[in-house]
């Protein structure tokens, strides 16, 4: 199997290649005029020949440094033993969501398909939002040490664990809003060990189906719930009918 060098491995070997050649260059051009050059233009050459190789070996160590903590990162990705969720725990999240909602709306049984279908894809249009403004990939439905999230997001040293809720009023349960909190937690200390110094973000993800006042109200409501955490949050808001003109069009 082909293995492709490392993008930084060939600057560095490039930037060596191109010192050596630069200094070897001037080396010969002043061999061959050194006697018509004067005093002045002798100490120049001297002097370019001294620094010249210093500033590219500083260079090179600070391209070193620059890429040494993001190849780490990357090394240390695969060392996460990130795991899909089973399927029996996401149909017990999904049925403990849509139970709720239909409780909320005071939808019967014969109607709890049609939710669960509208959950799914309010869920699945959040997400791929997601991926759109942060133009990268996600892990969906991901547990690690059974800690789950309906996704994760890794960007170098920084990984945002993502949950999905579906808002019909204008308050969350705070005990829904405390199991995000635990299981975010409990994530960032698995991490600790298994990659120190990361930094670790909560994305609470809401989408909503409500009139502007009802929406003003839940966005309120949520800031002030989450206002003083231990864990660093980013609270998400989005419109099903927006996502899916969004993409429908």
């Amino acid at each position: 199997m082909i293995e492709f060098i490392n993008p930084s491995r060939n600057y560095l070997t490039l930037i060596t290649a191109l010192i050596i050649f630069v200094c070897l260059a001037v080396s010969v051009g002043f061999g061959l005029s050194s006697g018509s050059l004067s005093l002045g233009q002798k100490w120049i050459f001297i002097l370019f020949l001294m620094f010249f190789p210093l500033i590219g070996l500083l260079l090179s160590i600070w391209l070193i440094l620059r890429h040494f903590r993001k190849l780490s990162v990357n090394e240390r990705d695969d060392e996460i033993p990130w795991q899909i969720m089973s399927p029996d725990r996401q149909h017990r999240k999904l049925n403990h969501e849509v139970g709720e909602l239909a409780f909320l709306l005071g939808i019967n049984e014969s109607q709890l398909s049609d939710l669960r279908s509208a959950y799914i894809v309010a869920e699945d249009l959040a997400l791929r939002t997601i991926e759109q403004e942060s133009d990268t990939s996600l892990k969906r439905h991901i547990s690690l040490e059974r800690t789950d999230f309906d996704a994760v997001l890794i960007n170098d040293d920084l990984i945002k664990c993502i949950d999905v809720t579906f808002a019909v009023t204008p308050n969350i349960p705070q005990e829904k809003l405390n199991l995000m909190m635990r299981k975010s937690d409990a994530l960032k200390k698995i991490l600790g060990r298994l990659r120190p110094h990361t930094k670790l973000v909560l994305m609470v993800v809401i989408v909503m189906q409500l009139d502007r006042e009802t929406e003003d109200e839940l966005r309120a409501n949520v800031r002030e719930k989450f206002a003083q955490t231990p864990v660093d949050v980013d609270i998400r808001f989005y419109d099903f009918e927006e996502l899916q003109k969004a993409f429908a069009s």
